[in-house]
């Protein structure tokens, strides 16, 4: 029976990923690279699942293993994380710095996919991004792996700054840059809010898986379960990776709030319902008097945040939602969308949502489109007691208030106050 502390790891996954059920997630065999070879183990029965929050595939951790089953699971220390430049004679330059390798040291690649990474010996080169560990000033491993380039949003929202324009800054925030996965922002207990949803400025892994991706990004694989980024059976391997429509709004509001209120990932049909129990607003059954700025609208299915109304009827919306791909891949994520009462695409919604989408995010806009949604699909009150629209009291007596009066513009003037002109 394996008993030792704090060594060095790469996270694989769960095994048998694809086939287990959700109900045995407590007693899940878990895939660590150690010591140059693969190790399964149990991890430590805990009903919060604190370490299986914490992991991630492909992520380096020093690992603590006592009767057979983890206990500790912390991120490994003294990485050295950049771009090869020289390598040879003993040293590896990775960014600048000059690493001596340690006598014996080894080489390996990390590699990710649906359904587990992978870790096997390899060669590094000059140009390579690497993972060095680095122990006693020496490099003891390089692991070739991913390593996603800095981001920074052409809209950036204040933490803790309880007002109605940051509410929709911080929104746009993740906007072009996370990938719609179902589950993604909850956690492994499928009760509330992930690590991710409770992170003040844009979660690292949902920016690197999104940079990790191509327009052939599947957030579903219906035919193979063990290929697919779905949860599966009742639990969610990838919930660090992306946001579904409850998780990317409920990392909205934690960040409003500076974390100040804790986690709010609640079910997408209950989610307007739930704000206005904390005495924030006002929640109706209907939508009479139409949607304006801020306002949190759950549907079937789905909630989310409306940036208002166009004089033409049409309404611009921040979601997190599957969508095609331009390879036809059902991808998809946190965007700007629209919604047209006559279902036109050249309404004013559409216009701007395609305009902002191409121009502010590059990127993304090479693997989608912007969306035109149903508009009677995402108006209409679902019969869920608890769905509905949410709107904010913006007097002084709830979370936010409304300094530059937003609440009264239309979303051309918006967006272009907010992506500074």
């Amino acid at each position: 029976m394996d008993d030792f502390s704090g060594r060095e790891a790469v996270y694989l996954g769960v095994a048998g990923y694809g086939t287990v059920s959700g109900r045995d997630k407590a007693n899940f065999y878990h895939r660590f690279f150690l010591d140059g070879r693969e190790r399964r183990y149990r991890i430590r029965p805990d009903a919060r699942y604190a370490i299986q929050n914490r992991l991630m595939e492909g992520s380096l951790c020093r690992l603590t293993v006592a009767g057979g089953a983890v206990i500790a699971a912390e991120p490994l220390s003294g990485v050295a994380a950049g771009r090869v430049e020289a390598v040879g004679n003993g040293v590896l330059t990775v960014d600048g710095a000059v690493l001596p390798l340690e006598g014996g040291a080894n080489c390996y690649v990390i590699t990710t996919a649906p359904g587990g990474a992978d870790v096997r010996k390899t060669e590094i080169s000059v140009g390579d991004s690497v993972k060095a560990v680095v122990h006693g000033g020496r490099v003891r491993r390089v692991y070739r792996a991913f390593l996603p380039e800095p981001y920074r949003s052409p809209v950036i929202g204040v933490p803790g700054e309880r007002t109605l324009k940051n509410l929709l800054a911080t929104a746009l925030s993740a906007v072009g840059t996370v990938l719609y996965v179902y589950g993604g922002g909850w956690n492994w207990q499928d009760e509330g809010a992930s690590p991710q949803a409770e992170t003040v400025g844009l979660p690292p892994s949902w920016a690197a898986f999104f940079q990790a991706q191509d327009a052939s990004y599947r957030y579903k694989n219906s035919g193979d379960p063990a290929r697919s980024y779905y949860p599966h059976s009742g639990w969610n391997q990838y919930y660090y990776a992306g946001a579904d429509c409850s998780g990317y709004l409920g990392w909205v509001l934690y960040n409003v709030t500076n974390g100040a209120c804790g986690g709010i990932v609640t079910p997408s049909a209950s989610f307007a319902r739930a704000l206005s129990q904390r005495g924030w607003g006002a929640w109706t059954r209907d939508t009479e008097g139409g949607f304006r700025p801020g306002d949190v609208f759950s549907m079937e299915g789905h909630v989310w945040l409306a940036l208002g109304a166009c004089r033409d009827g049409s309404i611009v919306i921040l979601h997190a939602t599957p969508s095609p791909s331009v390879t036809g891949a059902p991808g998809g994520g946190v965007q700007i969308s629209a919604l047209s009462p006559e279902e036109r695409q050249d309404c004013e919604a559409y216009c701007l949502a395609d305009y902002y989408m191409r121009t502010c995010f590059p990127l993304w806009s090479q693997r989608y489109r912007a969306v035109l949604c149903r508009y009677a699909a995402y108006t209409a009150v679902a019969p869920d007691p608890n769905a509905g629209r949410f709107r904010w009291n913006l007097d002084g007596g709830g979370l936010l208030t409304d300094p530059e009066g937003c609440a009264g513009e239309e979303p051309a003037a918006l967006l272009a106050e907010l992506f500074g002109g």
